[in-house]
C-alpha cells in the first residue's frame, strides 16, 4: 500500500453518492456524510476509523506527526465517557425497577470502584440515622489489596463495554470485588459521625455539595474516620432526593494514589444522586407497606366488628321471636 491512499480507490467503492467519491484531495474521515460513517455516533465513528486500513496508513506516525497519538487519546476519552454513560443508564434503570435497596446500593458502589466505571479504589456508603441524626457507615466496596485491584482490572480490560453487555460486566465486578458482609463492610460499620459538629461531612450534608478532602483540611476530618479509613484524601458526594440528604458516598484512591479531578467528583455526584433516589424509593415503599399493613389490620378489625354486630342482631331477633311465643 502506498504512503497515502484514497479511500474510494483503495476500497474500489462504487457509491458515487458519497462526498469523498472521485475526489483526490479529500480526507474521508473529516468529511460529513461519507458512506462508511453515515448515521454513526461520534464514539462509534472514531471506533470505525481506528480499525480502517486507509486511516491507519494515512495517519502513520512517520508522516502525520502527533495526530495519531492525539486521535488515540480522544478515542480513549470518548470510550471512557461512553462507558460512564452506559453505567449511569444501568444504575438509573435499576433504581427505577428495583425495591431491593441493599443490592441496588451495592451495585452503585461497585460501579464507583469498577475499572469501567469511575475507577476509584474504594467506596463507602454512610446513611443518616433518622432517629439519632448521626451519619453511620453501612456498606463498603473495595478490592482487598492493590494487587487484587490490578488483577481484576487487567482481567476485565479486554471487555468492550456496550449496551448489551454492561450488565454482565457489572455482575463480574460484583463477584470479583470484596463481597458484602466482609472486612470492608465491618470497617464501614465502625464509622459514626456527629453531623452537629463542624466537620467535612456535616459541611457536605448541609451545603448539599460534593467536595474533595485533602490533608490541608485534615482538621475537619473526624478522628473516628481517620482511624478506620486511614486516609485524608477522598471525595464525598451527598445522596439527595426531593431536596433532602439521606447520606453520603465516600470514594478514594487508597491503592494507586491517583488524583481526584473535578470531572470524577462530578461523576461521583451523579452516582450518589441515583443512590439517593434508591434510598428515597425504598423508604417510600416501606411507608406504603406500613400503611397497607395498617389498613389491613383496620379492615380485619372492621370485619370482626361486623361479625359481632351480625351475631348480636341474630341474637336480638331470636329474643324477640321467643317473646311472641305463647306461654305454657
Amino acid at each position: 500500500m502506498p504512503d497515502k491512499v484514497i479511500c474510494w480507490q483503495y476500497r474500489d467503492c462504487k457509491s458515487t453518492s458519497c462526498p469523498a467519491h472521485g475526489k483526490q484531495g479529500i480526507i474521508c474521515w473529516t468529511t460529513d456524510n461519507v458512506e462508511c460513517l453515515k448515521g454513526l455516533e461520534p464514539a462509534e465513528a472514531i471506533r470505525t476509523c481506528s480499525k480502517c486500513e486507509v486511516f491507519k496508513t494515512n495517519t502513520n506516525p512517520e508522516t502525520s506527526g502527533g495526530f495519531l497519538s492525539l486521535f488515540n487519546q480522544l478515542y480513549k476519552e470518548l470510550e471512557k465517557s461512553e462507558s460512564h454513560l452506559l453505567l449511569l443508564r444501568k444504575v438509573s434503570s435499576l433504581v427505577q425497577s428495583s425495591i431491593e435497596l441493599d443490592s441496588t446500593l451495592h451495585i452503585i458502589l461497585t460501579c464507583v470502584t469498577a475499572g469501567y466505571g469511575l475507577g476509584f479504589n474504594r467506596a463507602l456508603l454512610l446513611l443518616i440515622n433518622s432517629e439519632t441524626g448521626l451519619l453511620e457507615g453501612v456498606m463498603g466496596v473495595a478490592p482487598a489489596s492493590a494487587e487484587e485491584a490490578a488483577q481484576i482490572w487487567n482481567e476485565i480490560s479486554s471487555f468492550e463495554i456496550q449496551n448489551d453487555n454492561v450488565e454482565s460486566i457489572v455482575d463480574i465486578y460484583e463477584k470479583k470485588f470484596t463481597s458484602r458482609d466482609s472486612d470492608i463492610d465491618l470497617l464501614a460499620k465502625k464509622i459514626t459521625i456527629d453531623l452537629a459538629e463542624d466537620n467535612i461531612f456535616s459541611y457536605c450534608v448541609k451545603s448539599k455539595k460534593s467536595v474533595v478532602c485533602t490533608n490541608q483540611s485534615r482538621e475537619k476530618i473526624p478522628a473516628v474516620f481517620l482511624d478506620v479509613w486511614r486516609t485524608d484524601y477522598f471525595a464525598i458526594a451527598p445522596l439527595i432526593a426531593k431536596g433532602r440528604v439521606s447520606g453520603v458516598i465516600v470514594a478514594d484512591n487508597f491503592f494507586n494514589f491517583k488524583p481526584i479531578t473535578p470531572e470524577f467528583l462530578e461523576l461521583l455526584a451523579m452516582f450518589a444522586f441515583h443512590a439517593g433516589l434508591a434510598v428515597e424509593n425504598a423508604r417510600l415503599y416501606e411507608r406504603i407497606e406500613k400503611r397497607a399493613k395498617e389498613l389491613e389490620e383496620t379492615n380485619e378489625r372492621l370485619r370482626e366488628t361486623q361479625d359481632i354486630l351480625m351475631r348480636t342482631e341474630k341474637l336480638s331477633a331470636i329474643g324477640k321471636w321467643r317473646q311472641l311465643l305463647p306461654m305454657k
